[in-house]
């Protein structure tokens, strides 16, 4: 049974008004982001000849975020690992992995929408992409939490039931569509025109589609305002969106049917009144020392002192009664600095990002362990992040792309592979969870070849076949074990080429006491 006009204007309306409880929170994130202060605030301290500056706290510890993420995403040749849940498909995985790093690094874009992800997981704290097949290759785009709206009954997004989502489409585009027996004929584009103020012909028209769930199958209307101009569409790959999220909402105890819990919580919500306290010790701090650079100074009535002689830097002051110029007490700027410290220290412990992490300097002295520790500490909340992204968005976004790739890629990647049976595989993205900072980095390879070393050594220690066997099955599980933790994901990859080698070795290249493992 289709849906009516009414039907799907009214689940618009429910899901923008579910929206709109939190845009007047999403405007103060973003905002904070951009350094804007608020309008009245910034009036009343210009009109009062005080300082009205942002302190970019969040703003810079966001950027390490965001830095700390394309270090994890983009450190690597290959993005994904696809794996057949079965093994008896693993030539059939071997095919899509082949065809998915041809397509990520050769024909899609990836930086630019996952930036965007990056940039706004932290602030707004829920990220959109749309990941469809279009123009022969996987298309990812950005979506703007200001054009989607959803089920706001759901618990998460893989509970939802519709999506509404905003496009924006020139009358072109629309005719266009029209011709491609997208959009229904019947729909008059010159009516657009009509209804539009004269901007030219690449003015954008927002139109929704509407992605209904029914009977386990999505469907797909469009409308333009109180028309609909796509009837119902039967979707074969079910809606194109995936979302992401770095950490998710505290549901209330009270106030829950208020609350539209597919929202995550944003990084630096628990900060803003802290970064508001940080701004307003910061101009004090500004306005202190341009008081100690140019004092305040009482003049008697009666001293016959010209005020400007005392603006002049070298000009000498004439007074009747010198003992009449005072000066007012100078503000402690000591004591406003430690003030000022402690609010970013407690944004930083709040949010898990160090000035260290920024680079820079810390304010005293630390030993090598203290500063290791403190470096290590951080980076477990960056690794949280990562871990919550890979879950919700990237693994996601990345299954999605190997199942276009395998429905709709180039048959020349699948010659002799059937892609008429259904396929079940896994894609786990290529980054560990040490991967956010160099020195771990760093450390886990050396570790790494240690204990590779430590396997060399032992196969050649002249014991019995059976121990030697033991031993390195043993030293194997603990490799296996502690290559994530050193962030390398990767690990079967790794042992592949570990064997690779050693065919080498035991062909009679190797010297020494190196054996074959």
């Amino acid at each position: 049974m289709k849906i009516e006009l009414a039907e799907l204007q009214e689940l618009v309306s429910v899901s923008k008004q579910a929206y709109e409880k939190y845009e007047p929170y999403f405007h103060e994130l973003t905002n904070t982001y951009h350094l804007v202060l608020d309008s009245l605030t910034q009036k009343s301290l210009k009109q009062r000849g005080k300082s009205a500056l942002y302190s970019p706290v969040l703003n810079s510890k966001v950027k390490r975020i965001v830095n700390s993420f394309q270090e994890a995403y983009f450190s690597n040749d290959q993005f994904a690992k696809i794996s057949a849940v079965n093994q008896s498909r693993a030539d059939e995985a071997k095919a899509i992995q082949i065809a998915t790093d041809y397509y990520v690094n050769n024909k899609m874009k990836l930086y630019e929408p996952l930036t965007n992800a990056f940039m706004y997981a932290p602030i707004i704290g829920s990220v959109f992409l749309k990941v469809f097949w279009g123009e022969d290759k996987p298309i990812i785009e950005y979506i703007n939490i200001k054009d989607i709206f959803f089920d706001p009954y759901a618990k998460n997004f893989d509970n939802v039931k519709f999506i509404v989502n905003n496009i924006y489409l020139t009358t072109q585009d629309i005719v266009t569509l029209q011709k491609n027996k997208i959009f229904k004929n019947d729909f008059d584009p010159k009516i657009i025109k009509a209804t539009t103020t004269n901007r030219g012909i690449f003015e954008r028209h927002k139109l929704q589609d509407i992605y209904i769930l029914k009977e386990d199958k999505w469907t797909l209307y469009t409308l333009f305002e109180n028309t609909i101009i796509r009837e119902e569409k039967v979707l074969t790959d079910s809606h194109p969106f995936v979302m992401g999220l770095l950490q998710p909402q505290v549901e209330s105890i009270y106030n829950a049917d208020d609350e539209v819990m597919v929202y995550g919580d944003p990084v630096i919500s628990a900060s803003l009144s802290l970064q508001n306290e940080a701004n307003i010790r910061k101009n004090q701090q500004i306005d202190a020392i341009a008081r100690m650079l140019n004092p305040k100074i009482i003049i008697g009535k009666n001293s016959d002192i010209n005020p400007l002689d005392l603006l002049h830097p070298t000009k000498s002051v004439r007074a009747n009664d010198p003992h009449a110029i005072n000066v007012i007490p100078q503000p402690n700027l000591q004591s406003a600095i430690f003030d000022s410290k402690e609010l970013e220290n407690s944004i930083s412990e709040n949010i898990g990002v160090s000035a260290q992490s920024n680079g820079v300097a810390p304010q005293r002295n630390m030993t090598a362990t203290e500063s290791s520790i403190v470096s290590n500490e951080g980076n477990m909340r960056l690794q949280s992040y990562i871990r919550s992204f890979n879950e919700t968005l990237i693994e996601p976004m990345m299954r999605r792309i190997a199942l276009l790739i395998w429905k709709y890629a180039d048959a020349q990647f699948f010659i002799g592979v059937d892609r008429t049976r259904d396929f079940d595989f896994t894609a786990k993205v290529n980054t560990g969870l040490g991967a956010t900072n160099k020195e771990i980095q760093a450390n886990g390879i050396e570790k790494t070849f240690q204990m590779i070393g430590a396997l060399a050594n032992l196969a050649g220690a002249g014991q019995d076949g059976e121990t030697i066997k033991e031993c390195i099955q043993a030293s194997r599980l603990l490799v296996r074990e502690a290559l994530p933790l050193h962030g390398i994901a990767d690990v079967e990859n790794y042992f592949k080429e570990f064997r690779d080698g050693r065919n080498t070795l035991s062909s009679g290249e190797a010297t020494g006491n190196q054996s074959s493992i």
